[in-house]
């Protein structure tokens, strides 16, 4: 069945066109009470459209940035999970450092600079099978969140938080775990007010993994646990994330399965307690989720909250990344998905400007079973939307292959940060990618060696098989860490949005 069919007949059967909202044709009268700045436009094109599927083309890799990094060694490949913008303008990048098996070894913290130069690194033995989740600053120093494996024999799995200090010196850490349920690090998030973290967790119960349920710890900045909510609706769920809404609120996302088996997205808007003001599902296709939600700027709509993810559709049609904005009880306003050809869309992560634009990161991985003659190397979409999901600008980056992004964030003037993983084929030691020997020429020069081996004796090859075999033998594919800092937004002034008159003097 063919996507358009798919998501709209098939996915959304009984789901009306939302209107406009009153915020996008806002009368004098509102304007002067005081619900926005101004008013806005009554024309028909600032008006935003209920929903659309998008079809987005192959990239075009030439977008500039500002700076990019790759960072790896010779022992092994080296992970990133997030980072903090620093004020000196560079970026503290946390990851995780592997062995040729990609297990884990030590928990990386390195700080790299405009020059995507690392001008510091820290590194700490990691725990059983630890993986990083993610980072945030805290007054003096920063937070780490990973995943570890403990108990008895390490079968259990636990959520590790660990604090550093300014220079990245190890303070403490807390683990947390439950005697029934395993407790997966799904994000960090700031606490509301500015003060603390909340950790999100992915509680699975031990003995039947599909009782599954979100878990969200708030946090002090001195590691103390200051309250701990589960969300069990009688159904299995998880969070993905966390923002800060409105100041003393939350924003979360993630998923739920729904009474026909489905698995839709799922929001919920949570006091500063993380009590539970409203929750609603989204089901959309065979599969839904949430991952990263944010709140849209005053100048539009208080309580308005853009937020993106994934849709998978029934049929064999790729995935599609999603992104929506919602109201103040988490009714649609608008909602967009980008698809491609034999290109499976993730939306990662969402950003919002002062503007009123709004970014989208997405992960591009070719679809298994699409059209191979549609291939596109696998790479990171930045899409920028006007106010009322208008695409204004959409741009691809790639690096080596295999790109995956796993953080979007705000750099020092209005920059977009990109932390990543890509693959990279590279020779131990090297510092920079060499393409793998694996074509047609390589193969025969060996198999001619083998042949002579098998007839003649100890084989005897030329000095060209030599090279050829000993290069071949050198080069590996490697996952290292990436990040790419895209350039800032061009200005921008919304047409629609008609500023107050000045007040009479």
């Amino acid at each position: 069945m063919p996507f358009l069919c798919a998501l709209l007949a098939a996915v959304f059967v009984g789901l009306p066109m939302q209107p406009p909202a009153k915020s996008y044709a806002q009368t004098p009268a509102d304007s002067q009470a005081g619900k926005l700045p101004g008013m806005m436009s009554n024309s028909p094109s600032c008006r935003a459209a209920g929903e659309a599927i998008i079809n987005l083309r192959n990239p075009f890799f030439g977008n500039p940035a500002v700076w990019d990094a790759a960072f790896g060694d010779h022992r092994g490949p080296v992970q990133f999970s997030g980072a903090v913008a620093l004020e000196n303008k560079n970026l503290l990048v946390a990851g995780d450092a592997l062995d040729e098996a990609y297990m884990p070894q030590e928990m990386v913290l390195v700080e790299l600079n405009s020059r995507a130069r690392a001008v510091d690194e820290k590194r700490y033995p990691a725990k059983a099978a630890e993986r990083s989740t993610g980072i945030l600053p805290i007054a003096g120093g920063y937070a780490v969140s990973s995943t570890i494996h403990g108990g008895a024999r390490a079968e259990e799995i636990w959520t590790r938080l660990a604090w550093y200090d300014a220079e990245r010196k190890f303070l403490r850490e807390i683990i947390l775990k439950d005697s029934s349920f395993d407790y997966e690090s799904m994000s960090l998030s700031p606490a509301a007010n500015g003060k603390g973290i909340v950790a999100v967790v992915k509680a699975i119960n031990r003995k039947d993994p599909k009782e599954q349920h979100g878990v969200l710890f708030r946090i002090s900045d001195q590691g103390k646990i200051l309250w701990k909510r589960s969300y069990r609706p009688g159904a299995a769920n998880y969070i993905y994330g966390v923002s800060v809404a409105d100041g003393e609120a939350y924003l979360a996302g993630g998923q739920i399965k729904s009474e026909d088996g489905r698995q839709a997205g799922w929001l919920l808007k949570l006091s500063d307690d993380g009590t539970i003001i409203w929750q609603k599902t989204y089901p959309r296709g065979q599969f839904a989720v949430f991952r990263s939600g944010t709140t849209k700027p005053v100048m539009y709509e208080a309580d308005h909250y853009v937020v993106a993810g994934q849709v998978i559709p029934y049929g064999s049609d790729p995935a599609a990344a999603w992104l929506l904005e919602v109201d103040t009880n988490g009714k649609t306003i608008w909602q967009r998905y980008f698809r491609g050809v034999a290109i499976d869309f993730d939306g990662r992560d969402v950003m919002t400007h002062p503007d009123g634009r709004i970014t989208l990161m997405a992960n591009a991985k070719f679809h298994e079973g699409g059209d191979e003659a549609a291939k596109a190397p696998e790479h990171i979409r930045l899409i920028t939307l006007s106010p009322r999901g208008v695409i204004m600008n959409d741009e691809g980056y790639m690096e080596g292959h295999g790109a995956t992004a796993q953080q979007l964030i705000k750099g020092w003037s209005g920059e977009r940060i990109v932390i990543a993983t890509i693959e990279m084929n590279k020779q131990p030691g090297a510092d920079k990618g060499v393409e793998l020997i694996t074509d047609a020429l390589a193969r025969k020069e060996k198999e001619a060696a083998m042949a002579e081996a098998d007839t003649l004796g100890p084989p005897n090859p030329t000095p060209e098989q030599m090279a050829i075999i000993a290069q071949s033998k050198k080069v590996e594919t490697r996952r290292e860490g990436w990040v790419f800092v895209a350039t800032g937004l061009d200005p921008y002034e919304d047409p629609c949005l008609i500023p107050a008159a000045e007040p009479a003097q």
